[in-house]
């Protein structure tokens, strides 16, 4: 059990609450752990207007039949993938859906 001095020293509850994550769940699991408390870094909200202000819904609808042209070729050339059939399926009723 930890001590009412440490509590006081956040430094030390950090390291022990690190040591216990790393203990529990191996170094990986306790950085994925921490991730999901990392809130990052400038205004995304800036940035994302600074991407996309200038961006069409053609250009979008280009980009991602572009991409899934792409996946598709990809997937006709390894077969060695074991989804293959269900996304070749799902992209073509995908574009059967939009005539």
């Amino acid at each position: 059990m930890i001590s009412q001095a440490l509590i006081k020293d956040s430094n030390a509850v950090k390291r022990m609450g690190i040591e216990a994550l790393t203990e529990k769940l191996g170094p990986i699991g306790m950085i994925e752990f921490m991730r999901q408390f990392d809130s990052g870094y400038g205004d995304y909200t800036k940035e994302r207007h600074a991407w996309l202000d200038n961006v069409t819904v053609e250009e979008i609808s280009n980009e991602t039949k572009n991409m899934t042209d792409t996946f598709s070729y990809f997937l006709e050339e390894c077969p060695c993938i074991g989804l293959r059939g269900f996304f070749i399926n799902t992209q073509k009723e995908f574009h059967n859906d939009e005539n």
